[in-house]
Protein backbone atom coordinates (compact mmCIF):
# COMPACT_ATOMS: atom_id res chain seq x y z
CA UNK A 1 0.00 0.00 0.00
CA UNK A 2 1.09 3.58 -0.53
CA UNK A 3 -0.59 5.20 2.48
CA UNK A 4 0.03 5.52 6.18
CA UNK A 5 -2.60 7.11 8.39
CA UNK A 6 -1.52 10.00 10.58
CA UNK A 7 -3.77 11.21 13.35
CA UNK A 8 -4.24 14.90 14.11
CA UNK A 9 -4.78 15.94 17.72
CA UNK A 10 -6.64 19.14 16.81
CA UNK A 11 -8.50 18.44 13.58
CA UNK A 12 -9.57 15.01 12.38
CA UNK A 13 -10.32 14.96 8.62
CA UNK A 14 -12.00 11.55 8.92
CA UNK A 15 -14.41 12.98 11.49
CA UNK A 16 -15.27 15.78 9.05
CA UNK A 17 -15.91 13.30 6.23
CA UNK A 18 -18.09 11.23 8.55
CA UNK A 19 -20.13 14.28 9.59
CA UNK A 20 -20.58 15.34 5.95
CA UNK A 21 -21.78 11.91 4.77
CA UNK A 22 -23.68 10.60 7.81
CA UNK A 23 -26.69 13.01 7.58
CA UNK A 24 -27.23 11.98 3.95
CA UNK A 25 -27.21 8.28 4.79
CA UNK A 26 -29.43 8.66 7.87
CA UNK A 27 -31.92 10.74 5.88
CA UNK A 28 -32.07 8.07 3.16
CA UNK A 29 -32.37 5.22 5.67
CA UNK A 30 -34.93 6.85 7.97
CA UNK A 31 -37.07 8.20 5.10
CA UNK A 32 -37.39 4.70 3.61
CA UNK A 33 -38.14 3.28 7.06
CA UNK A 34 -40.92 5.87 7.45
CA UNK A 35 -42.26 5.03 3.97
CA UNK A 36 -42.46 1.38 5.04
CA UNK A 37 -44.67 2.41 7.99
CA UNK A 38 -46.75 4.68 5.72
CA UNK A 39 -45.26 7.91 7.06
CA UNK A 40 -44.62 10.61 4.44
CA UNK A 41 -41.26 12.27 3.93
CA UNK A 42 -40.41 14.97 6.47
CA UNK A 43 -38.03 17.91 6.42
CA UNK A 44 -37.17 17.22 10.07
CA UNK A 45 -35.40 14.02 9.01
CA UNK A 46 -32.37 15.84 7.58
CA UNK A 47 -32.21 18.15 10.62
CA UNK A 48 -32.50 15.22 13.04
CA UNK A 49 -29.86 13.28 11.05
CA UNK A 50 -27.44 16.20 11.23
CA UNK A 51 -27.75 16.34 15.04
CA UNK A 52 -27.66 12.57 15.57
CA UNK A 53 -24.54 12.22 13.37
CA UNK A 54 -22.50 14.09 15.97
CA UNK A 55 -23.58 11.77 18.77
CA UNK A 56 -22.93 8.67 16.65
CA UNK A 57 -19.39 9.94 16.03
CA UNK A 58 -19.01 10.67 19.73
CA UNK A 59 -20.00 7.11 20.60
CA UNK A 60 -17.59 5.67 17.99
CA UNK A 61 -14.52 7.66 19.03
CA UNK A 62 -15.25 8.65 22.66
CA UNK A 63 -13.82 12.06 21.74
CA UNK A 64 -15.29 15.54 21.36
CA UNK A 65 -15.52 16.53 17.68
CA UNK A 66 -17.32 19.85 18.14
CA UNK A 67 -14.76 21.66 15.94
CA UNK A 68 -15.37 19.31 12.99
CA UNK A 69 -19.14 19.51 13.58
CA UNK A 70 -19.04 23.33 13.39
CA UNK A 71 -17.02 23.16 10.15
CA UNK A 72 -19.59 20.69 8.79
CA UNK A 73 -22.38 23.13 9.68
CA UNK A 74 -20.58 25.96 7.87
CA UNK A 75 -20.04 23.76 4.79
CA UNK A 76 -23.73 22.79 4.73
CA UNK A 77 -24.75 26.44 5.17
CA UNK A 78 -22.49 27.71 2.37
CA UNK A 79 -23.63 24.87 0.10
CA UNK A 80 -27.25 25.83 0.86
CA UNK A 81 -26.75 29.47 -0.16
CA UNK A 82 -24.93 28.48 -3.35
CA UNK A 83 -27.62 25.93 -4.25
CA UNK A 84 -30.50 28.41 -3.87
CA UNK A 85 -28.63 31.09 -5.83
CA UNK A 86 -27.79 28.87 -8.82
CA UNK A 87 -30.91 27.61 -10.58
CA UNK A 88 -31.05 24.18 -12.14
CA UNK A 89 -31.49 24.96 -15.85
CA UNK A 90 -30.70 21.46 -17.11
CA UNK A 91 -33.11 19.26 -19.07
CA UNK A 92 -33.44 16.07 -16.98
CA UNK A 93 -32.82 18.03 -13.79
CA UNK A 94 -35.92 20.16 -14.37
CA UNK A 95 -37.78 17.19 -15.85
CA UNK A 96 -38.07 13.87 -14.01
CA UNK A 97 -35.51 14.47 -11.23
CA UNK A 98 -37.25 17.59 -9.95
CA UNK A 99 -40.67 16.04 -10.60
CA UNK A 100 -39.69 13.13 -8.33
CA UNK A 101 -38.47 15.54 -5.66
CA UNK A 102 -41.64 17.66 -5.85
CA UNK A 103 -43.85 14.54 -5.61
CA UNK A 104 -41.95 13.30 -2.55
CA UNK A 105 -42.15 16.77 -1.02
CA UNK A 106 -45.92 16.77 -1.49
CA UNK A 107 -46.32 13.51 0.44
CA UNK A 108 -46.06 10.77 -2.18
CA UNK A 109 -45.11 7.40 -0.68
CA UNK A 110 -43.17 5.52 -3.41
CA UNK A 111 -43.58 2.14 -1.68
CA UNK A 112 -47.37 2.01 -1.51
CA UNK A 113 -48.59 4.62 -3.99
CA UNK A 114 -48.46 5.07 -7.75
CA UNK A 115 -47.24 8.54 -8.65
CA UNK A 116 -50.08 10.64 -10.06
CA UNK A 117 -47.74 12.98 -11.91
CA UNK A 118 -48.38 13.52 -15.63
CA UNK A 119 -44.71 14.40 -16.19
CA UNK A 120 -42.31 11.51 -16.98
CA UNK A 121 -44.45 9.22 -14.81
CA UNK A 122 -42.61 6.05 -15.82
CA UNK A 123 -39.25 7.47 -14.67
CA UNK A 124 -40.62 9.08 -11.51
CA UNK A 125 -42.29 5.83 -10.47
CA UNK A 126 -39.76 3.22 -11.53
CA UNK A 127 -36.25 4.66 -11.28
CA UNK A 128 -34.10 4.39 -8.11
CA UNK A 129 -34.51 7.54 -6.07
CA UNK A 130 -31.96 7.60 -3.25
CA UNK A 131 -30.67 10.95 -4.45
CA UNK A 132 -34.15 12.42 -4.83
CA UNK A 133 -35.25 11.28 -1.35
CA UNK A 134 -32.33 13.07 0.31
CA UNK A 135 -32.86 16.19 -1.83
CA UNK A 136 -36.62 16.18 -1.15
CA UNK A 137 -36.04 16.05 2.61
CA UNK A 138 -33.78 19.11 2.36
CA UNK A 139 -36.42 20.84 0.18
CA UNK A 140 -39.07 20.03 2.78
CA UNK A 141 -36.90 21.45 5.58
CA UNK A 142 -35.86 24.67 3.79
CA UNK A 143 -39.00 25.16 1.65
CA UNK A 144 -36.63 26.04 -1.22
CA UNK A 145 -36.93 23.84 -4.30
CA UNK A 146 -33.33 24.45 -5.40
CA UNK A 147 -31.79 23.70 -1.99
CA UNK A 148 -31.57 19.92 -2.47
CA UNK A 149 -28.65 20.43 -4.88
CA UNK A 150 -26.43 21.20 -1.90
CA UNK A 151 -25.70 17.47 -1.55
CA UNK A 152 -23.61 17.68 -4.75
CA UNK A 153 -21.26 20.09 -3.01
CA UNK A 154 -21.24 18.05 0.21
CA UNK A 155 -19.99 14.85 -1.46
CA UNK A 156 -17.54 16.82 -3.62
CA UNK A 157 -15.95 18.40 -0.53
CA UNK A 158 -15.89 15.02 1.24
CA UNK A 159 -14.14 13.45 -1.77
CA UNK A 160 -11.59 16.30 -1.91
CA UNK A 161 -10.72 15.84 1.77
CA UNK A 162 -10.50 12.04 1.46
CA UNK A 163 -8.37 11.98 -1.69
CA UNK A 164 -6.02 14.58 -0.23
CA UNK A 165 -5.66 12.51 2.94
CA UNK A 166 -4.50 9.55 0.86
CA UNK A 167 -2.17 11.58 -1.36
CA UNK A 168 -0.72 13.26 1.71
CA UNK A 169 0.95 9.98 2.58
CA UNK A 170 2.76 9.69 -0.75
CA UNK A 171 6.15 11.18 -1.63
CA UNK A 172 4.63 13.76 -3.98
CA UNK A 173 5.43 17.42 -3.31
CA UNK A 174 2.75 19.39 -1.49
CA UNK A 175 1.96 21.29 -4.70
CA UNK A 176 1.44 18.05 -6.64
CA UNK A 177 -0.77 16.67 -3.87
CA UNK A 178 -3.11 19.63 -4.27
CA UNK A 179 -3.01 19.43 -8.08
CA UNK A 180 -3.78 15.71 -8.21
CA UNK A 181 -6.52 16.06 -5.58
CA UNK A 182 -8.12 18.71 -7.77
CA UNK A 183 -7.75 16.70 -10.99
CA UNK A 184 -9.10 13.49 -9.45
CA UNK A 185 -12.18 15.03 -7.83
CA UNK A 186 -13.10 17.98 -10.04
CA UNK A 187 -13.73 16.51 -13.46
CA UNK A 188 -15.92 18.06 -16.22
CA UNK A 189 -19.02 16.03 -15.29
CA UNK A 190 -18.84 17.10 -11.63
CA UNK A 191 -18.39 20.74 -12.70
CA UNK A 192 -21.29 20.93 -15.15
CA UNK A 193 -23.70 19.08 -12.83
CA UNK A 194 -22.76 20.71 -9.51
CA UNK A 195 -25.74 23.11 -9.56
CA UNK A 196 -28.22 20.71 -11.18
CA UNK A 197 -30.28 17.70 -10.11
CA UNK A 198 -28.37 15.44 -12.50
CA UNK A 199 -26.62 12.84 -10.39
CA UNK A 200 -23.74 11.51 -12.50
CA UNK A 201 -21.30 13.92 -10.83
CA UNK A 202 -22.73 13.10 -7.40
CA UNK A 203 -22.35 9.40 -8.18
CA UNK A 204 -18.71 9.90 -9.24
CA UNK A 205 -17.88 11.73 -5.99
CA UNK A 206 -19.53 8.90 -4.03
CA UNK A 207 -17.44 6.38 -5.98
CA UNK A 208 -14.25 8.23 -5.01
CA UNK A 209 -15.26 8.22 -1.34
CA UNK A 210 -16.11 4.52 -1.61
CA UNK A 211 -12.68 3.70 -3.06
CA UNK A 212 -10.83 5.91 -0.57
CA UNK A 213 -12.65 4.49 2.45
CA UNK A 214 -11.95 0.91 1.37
CA UNK A 215 -8.24 1.55 0.76
CA UNK A 216 -8.02 3.29 4.14
CA UNK A 217 -9.82 0.41 5.86
CA UNK A 218 -7.41 -2.02 4.29
CA UNK A 219 -4.49 -0.10 5.77
CA UNK A 220 -5.94 0.88 9.13
CA UNK A 221 -9.20 -0.77 10.21
CA UNK A 222 -11.14 1.64 12.44
CA UNK A 223 -14.73 2.41 13.37
CA UNK A 224 -15.00 5.81 11.65
CA UNK A 225 -13.87 4.58 8.24
CA UNK A 226 -15.94 1.43 8.62
CA UNK A 227 -19.03 3.60 9.18
CA UNK A 228 -18.14 5.90 6.26
CA UNK A 229 -17.69 2.87 4.01
CA UNK A 230 -21.07 1.38 4.98
CA UNK A 231 -22.83 4.76 4.63
CA UNK A 232 -21.42 5.63 1.21
CA UNK A 233 -21.87 2.06 -0.11
CA UNK A 234 -25.56 2.27 0.89
CA UNK A 235 -26.04 5.69 -0.71
CA UNK A 236 -24.22 4.66 -3.89
CA UNK A 237 -26.33 1.52 -4.34
CA UNK A 238 -29.57 3.55 -4.27
CA UNK A 239 -28.75 6.06 -7.03
CA UNK A 240 -29.24 4.30 -10.39
CA UNK A 241 -29.82 0.88 -11.92
CA UNK A 242 -26.20 1.05 -13.05
CA UNK A 243 -25.18 1.32 -9.38
CA UNK A 244 -25.76 -2.44 -9.10
CA UNK A 245 -23.33 -3.17 -11.92
CA UNK A 246 -20.70 -0.82 -10.48
CA UNK A 247 -21.12 -2.31 -7.00
CA UNK A 248 -20.61 -5.79 -8.45
CA UNK A 249 -17.36 -4.69 -10.13
CA UNK A 250 -16.27 -2.87 -6.96
CA UNK A 251 -16.86 -6.02 -4.87
CA UNK A 252 -14.65 -8.00 -7.29
CA UNK A 253 -11.99 -5.28 -6.97
CA UNK A 254 -12.32 -5.31 -3.15
CA UNK A 255 -12.16 -9.10 -2.83
CA UNK A 256 -9.05 -9.18 -5.04
CA UNK A 257 -7.29 -6.62 -2.84
CA UNK A 258 -8.37 -8.44 0.34
CA UNK A 259 -7.08 -11.75 -1.01
CA UNK A 260 -3.84 -10.16 -2.21
CA UNK A 261 -3.25 -8.63 1.24
CA UNK A 262 -4.28 -11.83 3.13
CA UNK A 263 -7.25 -10.05 4.71
CA UNK A 264 -10.16 -12.04 3.33
CA UNK A 265 -11.68 -12.32 6.81
CA UNK A 266 -15.11 -11.68 8.32
CA UNK A 267 -14.27 -8.25 9.75
CA UNK A 268 -13.44 -6.94 6.25
CA UNK A 269 -16.45 -8.66 4.67
CA UNK A 270 -18.76 -7.41 7.43
CA UNK A 271 -19.62 -4.02 5.81
CA UNK A 272 -20.63 -5.77 2.57
CA UNK A 273 -22.97 -8.10 4.48
CA UNK A 274 -24.52 -5.24 6.49
CA UNK A 275 -25.08 -3.10 3.39
CA UNK A 276 -26.20 -5.93 1.13
CA UNK A 277 -28.42 -7.93 3.46
CA UNK A 278 -29.98 -5.25 5.68
CA UNK A 279 -29.62 -1.69 4.35
CA UNK A 280 -29.97 -2.24 0.58
CA UNK A 281 -33.31 -4.14 0.82
CA UNK A 282 -34.81 -1.28 2.86
CA UNK A 283 -33.45 1.68 0.89
CA UNK A 284 -34.38 0.10 -2.44
CA UNK A 285 -37.90 -1.28 -1.86
CA UNK A 286 -38.80 1.21 -4.55
CA UNK A 287 -38.04 0.51 -7.36
CA UNK A 288 -36.97 -3.16 -7.20
CA UNK A 289 -39.72 -4.70 -5.08
CA UNK A 290 -42.42 -2.30 -6.34
CA UNK A 291 -41.51 -3.08 -9.97
CA UNK A 292 -41.97 -6.81 -9.34
CA UNK A 293 -45.18 -6.19 -7.35
CA UNK A 294 -46.60 -4.21 -10.30
CA UNK A 295 -45.76 -7.09 -12.70
CA UNK A 296 -42.82 -5.32 -14.35
CA UNK A 297 -39.23 -6.36 -14.91
CA UNK A 298 -37.13 -5.70 -11.80
CA UNK A 299 -35.16 -3.12 -13.84
CA UNK A 300 -38.24 -1.60 -15.50
CA UNK A 301 -38.23 0.58 -17.62
CA UNK A 302 -34.64 -0.18 -18.68
CA UNK A 303 -35.54 -3.84 -19.36
CA UNK A 304 -38.63 -5.94 -19.85
CA UNK A 305 -41.71 -5.97 -22.09
CA UNK A 306 -42.37 -2.27 -21.54
CA UNK A 307 -38.76 -1.24 -22.03
CA UNK A 308 -38.39 2.43 -22.94
CA UNK A 309 -36.25 3.27 -25.96
CA UNK A 310 -32.83 4.62 -25.02
CA UNK A 311 -33.28 8.39 -25.14
CA UNK A 312 -29.61 8.90 -26.02
CA UNK A 313 -30.28 7.59 -29.53
CA UNK A 314 -32.31 10.73 -30.32
CA UNK A 315 -29.21 12.92 -29.92
CA UNK A 316 -27.16 11.26 -32.67
CA UNK A 317 -27.57 9.85 -36.16
CA UNK A 318 -28.94 6.32 -36.64
CA UNK A 319 -25.72 5.34 -38.40
CA UNK A 320 -23.65 6.42 -35.39
CA UNK A 321 -25.90 4.69 -32.85
CA UNK A 322 -25.77 1.48 -34.86
CA UNK A 323 -21.99 1.15 -34.42
CA UNK A 324 -20.42 -0.92 -31.65
CA UNK A 325 -19.48 0.70 -28.34
CA UNK A 326 -15.74 0.97 -29.11
CA UNK A 327 -16.36 2.65 -32.49
CA UNK A 328 -18.83 5.09 -30.92
CA UNK A 329 -16.38 5.94 -28.12
CA UNK A 330 -13.55 6.53 -30.60
CA UNK A 331 -15.69 8.78 -32.79
CA UNK A 332 -17.07 10.72 -29.82
CA UNK A 333 -13.83 11.50 -27.96
CA UNK A 334 -11.89 12.40 -31.09
CA UNK A 335 -14.61 14.68 -32.47
CA UNK A 336 -15.42 18.34 -31.92
CA UNK A 337 -17.03 18.94 -28.53
CA UNK A 338 -20.76 19.57 -28.93
CA UNK A 339 -23.92 18.13 -30.43
CA UNK A 340 -24.07 16.98 -34.03
CA UNK A 341 -26.20 14.74 -36.22
CA UNK A 342 -23.12 13.95 -38.28
CA UNK A 343 -21.87 10.39 -37.86
CA UNK A 344 -18.22 11.45 -38.02
CA UNK A 345 -17.01 14.86 -36.93
CA UNK A 346 -13.29 14.29 -36.31
CA UNK A 347 -10.88 17.06 -35.29
CA UNK A 348 -7.12 17.48 -35.00
CA UNK A 349 -6.14 16.70 -31.37
CA UNK A 350 -5.60 19.85 -29.22
CA UNK A 351 -7.30 22.07 -31.80
CA UNK A 352 -10.25 24.12 -30.56
CA UNK A 353 -13.20 26.01 -32.07
CA UNK A 354 -15.49 28.73 -30.73
CA UNK A 355 -18.46 26.35 -30.98
CA UNK A 356 -16.69 23.95 -28.57
CA UNK A 357 -16.16 26.61 -25.90
CA UNK A 358 -19.79 27.72 -26.15
CA UNK A 359 -21.20 24.34 -25.02
CA UNK A 360 -18.93 23.73 -22.00
CA UNK A 361 -21.70 24.71 -19.57
CA UNK A 362 -24.08 22.07 -20.97
CA UNK A 363 -24.73 18.91 -18.96
CA UNK A 364 -25.39 16.45 -21.80
CA UNK A 365 -22.70 17.15 -24.39
CA UNK A 366 -23.12 14.55 -27.13
CA UNK A 367 -19.65 14.35 -28.70
CA UNK A 368 -16.39 15.01 -26.87
CA UNK A 369 -18.14 15.44 -23.53
CA UNK A 370 -14.87 15.62 -21.57
CA UNK A 371 -13.76 18.75 -23.37
CA UNK A 372 -11.93 19.95 -26.47
CA UNK A 373 -8.51 18.58 -25.44
CA UNK A 374 -9.57 15.16 -24.19
CA UNK A 375 -8.82 13.32 -27.46
CA UNK A 376 -5.22 14.57 -27.31
CA UNK A 377 -5.02 13.74 -23.59
CA UNK A 378 -6.03 10.14 -24.35
CA UNK A 379 -3.19 9.83 -26.89
CA UNK A 380 -0.59 11.27 -24.50
CA UNK A 381 -1.62 9.16 -21.52
CA UNK A 382 -1.88 5.91 -23.51
CA UNK A 383 1.65 6.46 -24.83
CA UNK A 384 2.86 7.19 -21.28
CA UNK A 385 1.22 4.02 -19.99
CA UNK A 386 2.83 1.88 -22.72
CA UNK A 387 6.24 3.39 -21.92
CA UNK A 388 5.67 2.78 -18.18
CA UNK A 389 5.38 -0.97 -18.82
CA UNK A 390 9.04 -1.05 -19.93
CA UNK A 391 10.38 0.89 -16.92
CA UNK A 392 11.57 -1.42 -14.10
CA UNK A 393 10.82 1.09 -11.31
CA UNK A 394 7.71 -0.05 -9.42
CA UNK A 395 4.61 2.02 -8.83
CA UNK A 396 2.12 1.15 -6.03
CA UNK A 397 0.13 -1.97 -7.10
CA UNK A 398 -3.11 -0.37 -5.89
CA UNK A 399 -2.92 2.08 -8.81
CA UNK A 400 -2.94 -0.79 -11.28
CA UNK A 401 -5.83 -2.50 -9.48
CA UNK A 402 -7.75 0.78 -9.60
CA UNK A 403 -7.01 1.16 -13.30
CA UNK A 404 -8.23 -2.38 -13.98
CA UNK A 405 -11.40 -1.95 -11.89
CA UNK A 406 -12.27 1.38 -13.49
CA UNK A 407 -11.66 0.07 -17.00
CA UNK A 408 -13.96 -2.88 -16.23
CA UNK A 409 -16.64 -0.46 -15.05
CA UNK A 410 -16.27 1.58 -18.25
CA UNK A 411 -16.37 -1.21 -20.84
CA UNK A 412 -19.38 -2.80 -19.10
CA UNK A 413 -21.50 0.22 -20.11
CA UNK A 414 -23.13 0.18 -23.55
CA UNK A 415 -22.91 3.98 -23.95
CA UNK A 416 -19.30 4.73 -23.04
CA UNK A 417 -19.25 7.35 -25.83
CA UNK A 418 -21.52 9.58 -23.73
CA UNK A 419 -19.20 11.27 -21.22
CA UNK A 420 -21.60 11.83 -18.34
CA UNK A 421 -22.43 8.10 -18.26
CA UNK A 422 -18.77 7.23 -17.53
CA UNK A 423 -17.21 10.12 -15.55
CA UNK A 424 -14.63 7.62 -14.24
CA UNK A 425 -13.02 7.56 -17.71
CA UNK A 426 -11.50 10.97 -16.96
CA UNK A 427 -9.99 9.46 -13.80
CA UNK A 428 -8.06 6.86 -15.83
CA UNK A 429 -5.88 9.55 -17.41
CA UNK A 430 -4.96 10.93 -13.97
CA UNK A 431 -4.15 7.47 -12.57
CA UNK A 432 -1.70 6.97 -15.45
CA UNK A 433 -0.04 10.27 -14.53
CA UNK A 434 0.22 9.12 -10.89
CA UNK A 435 1.89 5.91 -12.08
CA UNK A 436 4.32 8.02 -14.11
CA UNK A 437 5.15 10.15 -11.05
CA UNK A 438 6.86 6.99 -9.75
CA UNK A 439 8.13 5.68 -13.08
CA UNK A 440 9.60 8.92 -14.44
CA UNK A 441 11.56 9.80 -11.31
CA UNK A 442 14.92 9.24 -13.05
CA UNK A 443 14.06 10.50 -16.53
CA UNK A 444 13.82 14.25 -17.12
CA UNK A 445 12.04 13.84 -20.48
CA UNK A 446 9.33 11.57 -19.08
CA UNK A 447 8.92 13.99 -16.17
CA UNK A 448 8.39 16.84 -18.61
CA UNK A 449 5.90 14.76 -20.62
CA UNK A 450 3.99 13.87 -17.43
CA UNK A 451 3.91 17.48 -16.23
CA UNK A 452 2.88 18.77 -19.66
CA UNK A 453 -0.03 16.31 -19.77
CA UNK A 454 -1.04 17.37 -16.24
CA UNK A 455 -1.03 20.99 -17.37
CA UNK A 456 -3.19 20.23 -20.42
CA UNK A 457 -5.72 18.36 -18.22
CA UNK A 458 -5.75 21.35 -15.84
CA UNK A 459 -6.43 23.76 -18.73
CA UNK A 460 -9.16 21.47 -20.08
CA UNK A 461 -10.80 21.32 -16.64
CA UNK A 462 -10.51 25.07 -16.02
CA UNK A 463 -12.22 25.78 -19.34
CA UNK A 464 -15.27 23.94 -17.97
CA UNK A 465 -15.06 25.78 -14.63
CA UNK A 466 -14.83 29.25 -16.19
CA UNK A 467 -17.50 28.81 -18.89
CA UNK A 468 -19.90 26.82 -16.73
CA UNK A 469 -19.72 29.01 -13.62
CA UNK A 470 -19.74 32.36 -15.42
CA UNK A 471 -22.67 31.48 -17.69
CA UNK A 472 -24.69 29.82 -14.91
CA UNK A 473 -23.97 32.78 -12.62
CA UNK A 474 -25.30 35.18 -15.26
CA UNK A 475 -28.40 33.11 -16.06
CA UNK A 476 -29.20 32.58 -12.38
CA UNK A 477 -28.69 36.26 -11.57
CA UNK A 478 -31.05 37.12 -14.41
CA UNK A 479 -33.72 34.71 -13.12
CA UNK A 480 -33.51 36.27 -9.65
CA UNK A 481 -34.12 39.65 -11.31
CA UNK A 482 -37.02 38.23 -13.37
CA UNK A 483 -38.70 36.73 -10.30
CA UNK A 484 -38.34 39.95 -8.32
CA UNK A 485 -40.01 41.80 -11.21
CA UNK A 486 -42.79 39.22 -11.61
CA UNK A 487 -43.64 39.55 -7.92
CA UNK A 488 -44.46 43.19 -8.60
CA UNK A 489 -46.28 42.64 -11.89
CA UNK A 490 -48.53 39.70 -10.93
CA UNK A 491 -50.45 41.99 -8.54
CA UNK A 492 -52.09 43.50 -11.63
CA UNK A 493 -52.79 40.26 -13.54
CA UNK A 494 -51.49 36.65 -13.74
CA UNK A 495 -48.28 36.21 -15.76
CA UNK A 496 -48.79 34.40 -19.13
CA UNK A 497 -46.30 31.53 -19.29
CA UNK A 498 -45.51 28.73 -21.73
CA UNK A 499 -43.60 26.10 -19.76
CA UNK A 500 -41.38 23.38 -21.14
CA UNK A 501 -40.77 21.89 -17.69
CA UNK A 502 -43.62 21.75 -15.19
CA UNK A 503 -41.20 22.30 -12.31
CA UNK A 504 -40.86 25.90 -13.55
CA UNK A 505 -44.44 26.48 -12.38
CA UNK A 506 -43.46 25.27 -8.89
CA UNK A 507 -40.71 27.88 -9.01
CA UNK A 508 -43.36 30.58 -9.49
CA UNK A 509 -45.66 29.08 -6.85
CA UNK A 510 -42.78 29.03 -4.36
CA UNK A 511 -42.46 32.80 -4.89
CA UNK A 512 -46.24 33.34 -4.66
CA UNK A 513 -46.50 34.51 -8.28
CA UNK A 514 -49.88 34.05 -10.02
CA UNK A 515 -49.68 32.76 -13.61
CA UNK A 516 -51.79 31.45 -16.45
CA UNK A 517 -50.53 28.77 -18.82
CA UNK A 518 -50.83 29.64 -22.50
CA UNK A 519 -49.02 29.01 -25.79
CA UNK A 520 -46.38 31.61 -26.57
CA UNK A 521 -44.59 31.37 -29.96
CA UNK A 522 -40.78 31.51 -29.86
CA UNK A 523 -39.34 34.83 -31.03
CA UNK A 524 -36.01 36.61 -30.78
CA UNK A 525 -37.47 40.04 -31.56
CA UNK A 526 -40.23 40.40 -28.92
CA UNK A 527 -38.74 42.60 -26.18
CA UNK A 528 -41.37 41.49 -23.66
CA UNK A 529 -40.65 37.80 -24.25
CA UNK A 530 -38.36 36.42 -21.53
CA UNK A 531 -36.81 33.02 -20.83
CA UNK A 532 -36.04 31.07 -17.65
CA UNK A 533 -32.48 30.34 -18.74
CA UNK A 534 -30.75 30.60 -22.11
CA UNK A 535 -32.82 31.66 -25.12
CA UNK A 536 -34.20 28.65 -26.93
CA UNK A 537 -37.28 26.94 -28.31
CA UNK A 538 -37.19 24.37 -25.50
CA UNK A 539 -36.88 26.94 -22.70
CA UNK A 540 -39.79 28.03 -20.50
CA UNK A 541 -40.84 31.52 -21.56
CA UNK A 542 -43.22 34.20 -20.36
CA UNK A 543 -44.46 37.61 -21.45
CA UNK A 544 -44.00 40.57 -19.13
CA UNK A 545 -42.87 44.17 -19.28
CA UNK A 546 -39.89 44.20 -16.95
CA UNK A 547 -38.30 47.36 -15.65
CA UNK A 548 -34.74 47.39 -17.02
CA UNK A 549 -33.78 50.17 -14.60
CA UNK A 550 -34.11 47.74 -11.69
CA UNK A 551 -31.23 45.65 -13.01
CA UNK A 552 -27.99 45.82 -11.06
CA UNK A 553 -24.88 47.21 -12.77
CA UNK A 554 -23.35 43.75 -12.76
CA UNK A 555 -26.37 42.21 -14.47
CA UNK A 556 -26.46 44.98 -17.11
CA UNK A 557 -22.78 44.41 -17.85
CA UNK A 558 -23.27 40.62 -18.10
CA UNK A 559 -26.36 41.22 -20.28
CA UNK A 560 -24.33 43.27 -22.74
CA UNK A 561 -21.52 40.73 -22.85
CA UNK A 562 -23.92 37.82 -23.27
CA UNK A 563 -25.79 39.53 -26.12
CA UNK A 564 -22.52 40.45 -27.85
CA UNK A 565 -21.29 36.85 -27.65
CA UNK A 566 -24.71 35.49 -28.72
CA UNK A 567 -24.87 37.81 -31.75
CA UNK A 568 -21.22 37.17 -32.63
CA UNK A 569 -21.79 33.41 -32.52
CA UNK A 570 -24.92 33.68 -34.69
CA UNK A 571 -22.90 35.66 -37.26
CA UNK A 572 -20.06 33.13 -37.01
CA UNK A 573 -22.51 30.26 -37.70
CA UNK A 574 -23.91 32.03 -40.76
CA UNK A 575 -20.41 32.63 -42.15
CA UNK A 576 -19.48 28.98 -41.55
Amino acid sequence: MFINNRKSTFFNPLALIFLLISPLFLTLFLSNLFFLFKISLSGLTIFFSFIVSYFILLSLTKKNHLYEWLITGIIYLLSYFLSIFFYDLSADGQWYHLESIINLYKGWNPIYEISKTNVAQIYVQSYPKGYEIIAASIYSFTQKMESGKLINMIVLIASLVYVFQLLKQTKLSIFKKYVYTFLICVNPIVITEIFTYYLDGFMFSCLLILICSFISLLKNYNKIELAIFIFILSIFSSLKFTSILLIFIFVLFALTLLWKNHKLTFKYLFPFFISGLFIFPLTNINPYYTNIKNNFHIFHPAFGKEKVKNLLSSHVSEEFYGKNRIEKAFISYFSYTGSSKKTINFKIPFSIKLSEIKVLNEVSITYGGFGPFFGGIIILTILLFIISLFIPIKAPPVLYYLMLGIMMSIVSFPDIWFARMVPQLYLCTILILLIMEYKSIKNIYLKFWTHLTSLIICINTFLFIIISLVLNFYLSLNIHYQISQLKKLEKNSPIPIDYFFKSNLTRLEENHIAYRVTQIPYSENNKNLHFFGAKGKNTTRFIAELNEKDKTKLLRYLDNQYNKIFNYYQTYKKIK
